[in-house]
């Protein structure tokens, strides 16, 4: 795929690929906050706002939502909304398994 140059909304536009390529539901941008770039996930992993362009405000308050044996939801109080929204979904290392940001392999 050839990767193609987009318009932002404006000037504060946080969320718009400048880079994209494909089309239609295969349609992907260049995410230009990762060290070495990455195609598109800034609303997942950058807490930009697609609607806005902008951060996301952080939740009022915190709270744990559902627990299972290897997951633990999070749930933050909506500023907007006034509503509990799951916003974090840890999983919990099986049996052998490292904890997410740990390495056994020396730098």
């Amino acid at each position: 795929m050839i990767p193609w140059r987009q318009d932002l909304r404006c000037d504060e536009d946080l969320y718009t690929p400048m880079w994209c390529r494909g089309q239609n539901d295969k349609k992907e941008g260049f995410c230009d906050m990762c060290e070495g770039g990455s195609w598109y996930h800034k609303q997942y992993f950058h807490g930009v706002s697609s609607t806005t362009g902008h951060y996301f405000y952080p939740p009022r308050e915190i709270k744990r939502g559902f627990s299972t044996a290897n997951r633990q939801q999070i749930l933050g109080m909506c500023h907007e909304c006034d509503e509990w929204v799951g916003f974090f979904i840890y999983h919990r290392p099986r049996d052998g398994e490292e904890e997410p940001g740990s390495s056994s392999t020396p730098n």
